[in-house]
């Protein structure tokens, strides 16, 4: 699947759960026509941003823009520390 028409932009959202806490972030960037939109099920992350890949888990698109959601990162059960997660997303590009 891609994208005509003008301009392209792509918003990246990931959740980051926590016990009593959840934030949201995300990352916006214009991509050049014809960039394949990355389906339910696939990976994908931003194209400015090192980092894993995660799951999509939603796309939608409201006129030129087209939001990609991304599996949660879920610290909720003590395997993951919310604070490090998401200073990690914050110090790597992702807003809050």
């Amino acid at each position: 699947m891609t994208r005509a028409g003008a301009p392209n932009r792509i918003r990246f959202e990931i959740r980051v759960l926590g016990v009593s806490t959840a934030e949201t972030f995300h990352v916006e960037q214009e991509v050049p026509d014809g960039w394949p939109l990355p389906t339910i099920g696939g990976v994908a992350r931003p194209m400015s941003i090192e980092g894993p890949e995660r799951r999509v888990v939603g796309i939608t698109s409201t006129g030129t823009l087209t939001t990609i959601e991304l599996e949660p990162i879920d610290c909720s059960f003590g395997e993951k520390d919310f604070i490090a997660e998401a200073g990690w997303l914050a110090a790597h590009g992702w807003v809050r």
